[in-house]
């Protein structure tokens, strides 16, 4: 249940949600921020506005290349003609791309702090990974962050503060609302939580334990039913 308190700081901070998608959207609510974001995660490598727009598919190849024309007037990214065509790569010399890189870290800094927060806990995870949209890129800036973590032994008194923490964490860290779903390792053998089991399996994002142990527990689940 969600007291007052909470329910207010959510709609405060309602427009300034984190998309892990868009993870540069977070001061550059535009094409730059899509544009810039790939450039970022193929430092190397130059593109056409074609080929980066592939890259964008929901961005026009004109809007593209307006934005990279204006980037590279501004020094952030550099042009060179190659032929006919021109390509357009990250100048990883300006000043700006430090703190670009910042803010493209930012799905991987989650995760981090994540991790170091579950360390803090008086029961280790067997297993925690992100699933649901965050997991799968996703995401919209609504979208909840949803955590499993999978204990040992039941043991949800002695965590129940730590998970309310880190809820209230994660929030702060990106605005958007956390959600933890809690078991012990007998639970996985739960018929009805397979279906989620199986996503966070398959898609999920590894945030403390082995990241082998849920495909093992749910293979001896399996064999048992």
């Amino acid at each position: 249940m969600i007291d007052e308190s909470r329910e207010d700081s959510t709609v405060v901070d309602y427009r300034r949600r984190m998309d892990i998608t868009r993870p540069l959207a977070v001061v550059a609510p535009t094409l730059d921020a899509d544009v810039l974001y790939r450039l970022l995660r193929a430092e190397e490598v130059a593109f056409t506005a074609g080929q980066l727009q592939r890259l964008i598919p929901e961005r026009s190849v004109d809007g593209v290349r307006r934005t990279l024309e204006r980037l590279s007037r501004q020094g952030v990214v550099n042009a060179v003609h190659v032929g006919h065509a021109i390509t357009y790569r990250l100048n990883s010399d300006h000043l700006a791309v430090p703190g670009l890189r910042l803010l493209a870290a930012q799905p991987a800094e989650l995760v981090d702090r994540m991790a170091r927060q579950l360390d803090t806990w008086p029961v280790q995870p067997l297993y925690a990974s992100i699933f649901g949209s965050w997991a799968r890129s996703q995401t919209t800036e609504t979208s909840d962050v949803d955590l499993l973590v999978i204990l040992p032994t039941a043991a949800a008194d002695e965590v129940e503060a730590f998970v309310r923490d880190l809820e209230d964490r994660v929030h702060a860290w990106t605005g958007n609302d956390a959600r933890v779903l809690l078991l012990d390792q007998e639970q996985v053998r739960d018929e009805s939580l397979r279906p989620v089991l199986q996503n966070a399996q398959r898609d999920g994002i590894r945030v403390a334990g082995d990241e082998h142990w849920l495909r093992r527990a749910l293979r001896r689940a399996a064999a048992q039913s």
